[in-house]
């Protein structure tokens, strides 16, 4: 028979079907602001900004604010404090008209240059670690430096904990305060030179430099599992949960979604990520 998932896995699946695991009926957790003084947890950082785009997620904005909850009390239950950041928060930067009005000059959709706000709003917040709000944690077991709330793996070096043929996917991210504002810098520089593109996106400049940069910008590990490689068992056996135990985190990407075979596009797969999907 199959053996249960990890502590903290069973509580982050998404939906299938017309009922949901994540936590439907209770009431919001109510988070510290982001620029609260840090306690004896180690603190995870999301960043959401809404924006009036059709499609910008695949989403209402209803269900972006059930799935933000979802992350936050699974992130919680495994012993981490969840805060979301906004435009808000990288707008306390002394610097920030001048980013504002590089990324507002650049012909891209409002949502992919909203995205590389967050980036700067995580410096603001004094660094620490960025997860997409469809990026959940697979356990409370095997994280390094647990028990040290400021703990950063690679001494606080900028790490991309999902990691692709192309470089890094910015699922799951850690650095310090400095590396922070290092990456936002390089990142609103690189989307410049791509400004004659169709379509460029925070993901897309995070690999391009990582490319350009010979593989040396930022440390890419391979912590997290894409959410399609899960929803594709029948079954989660012994042996996935042994290899799930050296995972940190499972994301449920757009693509992730509908490569599980569910659901026919990116878009109706974007639906089904939160409660009641």
């Amino acid at each position: 028979s199959a053996a249960p998932l990890t502590d903290g896995a069973s509580a982050m699946a998404p939906s299938v079907g017309g009922t949901s695991s994540l936590h439907n009926n209770e009431p919001d957790l109510i988070m510290q602001e982001a620029m609260a003084p840090r306690g004896n947890k180690p603190v995870i950082f999301t960043f959401y900004e809404h924006v009036n785009e059709p499609d910008h997620t695949g989403m209402s904005a209803e269900d972006d604010h059930a799935l933000i909850q979802a992350w936050a009390r699974s992130w919680q239950e495994v012993g981490w404090e969840p805060r979301v950041l906004n435009v808000d928060t990288a707008r306390q930067h002394p610097e920030f008209a001048t980013f504002d009005g590089f990324l507002e000059g650049l012909p891209f959709r409002k949502f992919d240059r909203i995205c590389f706000y967050r980036y700067l709003a995580v410096g603001v917040a004094g660094g620490g670690w960025l997860s997409d709000y469809d990026t959940f944690p697979l356990s409370r077991a095997n994280w390094d430096g647990s028990g040290d709330p400021l703990f950063l793996p690679n001494n606080g070096d900028l790490t991309v904990h999902e990691s692709s043929e192309s470089g890094g996917i910015p699922s799951l991210v850690s650095g310090n305060t400095d590396e922070w504002f290092r990456l936002a810098k390089t990142q609103v520089e690189n989307a410049k030179s791509h400004s004659t593109e169709p379509h460029w996106s925070d993901m897309k400049a995070l690999q391009d430099i990582y490319a350009q940069s010979g593989g040396t910008f930022y440390k890419m590990m391979e912590n997290v599992v894409l959410g399609d490689g899960i929803l594709r068992k029948k079954e989660i056996g012994r042996d996935t949960c042994t290899w799930l135990q050296t995972k940190l985190a499972v994301h449920f990407s757009h693509f992730s979604m509908h490569r599980s075979g569910r659901w026919k596009s990116p878009q109706e797969g974007a639906k089904h990520r939160g409660p009641g999907g």
